[in-house]
This record gives structure tokens, C-alpha cells and sequence, in this order.
């Protein structure tokens, strides 16, 4: 008479091999030695827990002379309100002042400086230097000075004003063309002019400090 095989006796031997499988596994992923090619990455503040932002390489992709000369630098402030209230009462109001703090710099750039540019005269030892104007080149924002008030709220409104990331980047480039403006204004460029003479003539001395004969004559715009 042919043993019959209990079916529960093959539950446990199906289980048991699927639970050494299982273990084996394990043991294999804390064991085995780290993969050397693994892309390391670096989680960042992120509304979402999951994502992750993968390090890759950096890359030289050109690389150029530039002659740019930095005559002045000039520190600059802005402050924007944030107003997000509701029609003109008092009670509905709710708003919020930021406050930006940069750095701005007018450049010459030398390599438009040709040999025309330069008149030497002999009879009463005067060189001439026919500069062009200075330019706005860079404006950059302070981020770690910028200041936020605490929100300014009526009665019948209540939270705190948040920007979304696009808001600030639209934010940011409204501040900087306010900057520019600013820098622009007749007051301020023409203290990047005397500064830009200053410059030109300390350099034009230091390469002919052989000769200080000479009379140095710096014309801007020319």
C-alpha cells in the first residue's frame, strides 16, 4: 500500500526552501563587496523624500582670454514689497519687505584698445589714451544678506506670504535689473569714469615708470 504524501508537508518543505532562498539573498546584499563604479548621490532638501540627485562629473568645456579690467565696484541695495492684500482696508491687508543686497562692477574691456588709441606727443611729452566708456558687466545678489520682515497682516487675514521657487527666480531678475538701472544713472557712472581714468593712468605709469617725464591725459568715450 502506496504512502500518501501529506500536502502540508509540502507547504513546510516549499516554505523552508523559499525562506533559505530568501536569507541567502540577504546575506548576499550586506556580504558581497561594494561595487567601485556605484554613482554616489547626495540627497538634498526636497518636498519629495524619494528623489535623488545623482553627482556626476564636471566638465572643462572652453576655456577664454578674457582682458576685462575692473575699475569699480559698487555695493547696492533693493527692497521689494510682497503685497498680497486684499483690495485697500486695513483689515484685509497682508504684505511683506525683502530686502537685497549686492555687488555690482563696471569692467573696460582692453581688448578694444588699438594703437590708434594711443597719441604720443614728443614736443611737450604728453601721451594721450582714448579709452571707451565703462561697461556694466556683473551684478551679483548676496543671497546669505537677504532680509524678510515677518508678514504684515490685517485682521481678517492670516499665514505668512510664500514664494514659489519661480516667483523667486522672477524675483531675483526684477531686482537685478533694478541694479543695473541704478548703476546706469548718470550719478553713479560717472564715478565709474574717474575711477576707469584712475586705473588706466596707474597702468599706463607702471609700464613707463622708467620715463616720469611724461604727462598722461586719459579722454573716456573717445
Amino acid at each position: 500500500m502506496k504512502n500518501k504524501k501529506n500536502p502540508l508537508s509540502k507547504l513546510i518543505v516549499i516554505v523552508v526552501l523559499l525562506s533559505l532562498g530568501l536569507g541567502f539573498f540577504i546575506a548576499y546584499s550586506f556580504l558581497k563587496p561594494p561595487n567601485k563604479n556605484q554613482i554616489p548621490y547626495t540627497i538634498i532638501n526636497s518636498t519629495d523624500s524619494s528623489e535623488k540627485f545623482i553627482s556626476k562629473e564636471t566638465l572643462v568645456k572652453d576655456i577664454k582670454i578674457s582682458q576685462k579690467l575692473i575699475t569699480t565696484e559698487i555695493d547696492l541695495k533693493d527692497t521689494e514689497v510682497i503685497d498680497d492684500s486684499w483690495g485697500n482696508l486695513d483689515i484685509f491687508k497682508k504684505y511683506q519687505n525683502i530686502y537685497f543686497y549686492g555687488k555690482g562692477v563696471y569692467t573696460l574691456d582692453l581688448s578694444v584698445l588699438k594703437a590708434e588709441n594711443i597719441i604720443v606727443n614728443t614736443e611737450n611729452n604728453t601721451i594721450s589714451l582714448n579709452s571707451p566708456r565703462p561697461t556694466v558687466d556683473m551684478i551679483v545678489i548676496d543671497e546669505n544678506k537677504t532680509e524678510y520682515t515677518s508678514t504684515e497682516t490685517g485682521l481678517l487675514r492670516f499665514g505668512n506670504i510664500k514664494l514659489s521657487p519661480e516667483d523667486n527666480q522672477l524675483l531675483t531678475t526684477h531686482v537685478k535689473s533694478k541694479m543695473k538701472t541704478m548703476m546706469e544713472e548718470s550719478i553713479n557712472y560717472q564715478v565709474a569714469e574717474e575711477n576707469t581714468k584712475t586705473v588706466l593712468k596707474n597702468l599706463v605709469n607702471s609700464v613707463l615708470k622708467s620715463n616720469n617725464n611724461l604727462k598722461i591725459e586719459i579722454n573716456i568715450g573717445k
